[in-house]
């Protein structure tokens, strides 16, 4: 076997796992930026829709707080749905005293 084929096979064995840590290390870099980032910097990364990978990897704390934007933004439907998904999927996690009366 030659280093070209072994170096191959391990980046394609590599890829799925790398590609898994992006969403999750995209959001550790916007937390570690805090307000040290621009204004239109931020307001492109909420912006930009979600993928079913970045959902599936976003901390359940991070995931809340964009449920409450929605709530404050009034969109009722894309909060109620979203929430739904959150309760089932964290049933003990602890809700913000907004969010206590919602079922």
């Amino acid at each position: 076997e030659s280093a070209s084929q072994s170096a191959a096979e391990t980046t394609k064995r590599e890829a799925p796992q790398v590609k898994q840590l992006l969403p999750q290390a995209a959001s550790a870099a916007v937390a570690a930026r805090g307000d040290a980032g621009s204004l239109a910097s931020q307001k492109t990364v909420a912006a930009a829709p979600l993928t079913l990978a970045d959902k599936a990897n976003e901390p359940p704390d991070v995931w809340m707080k964009r449920i409450l934007e929605l709530k404050q933004q009034g969109r009722v439907r894309e909060f109620e749905e979203e929430f739904a998904k959150f309760r089932k999927r964290y049933p003990d996690y602890l809700l913000p005293e907004e969010l206590k009366a919602q079922k």
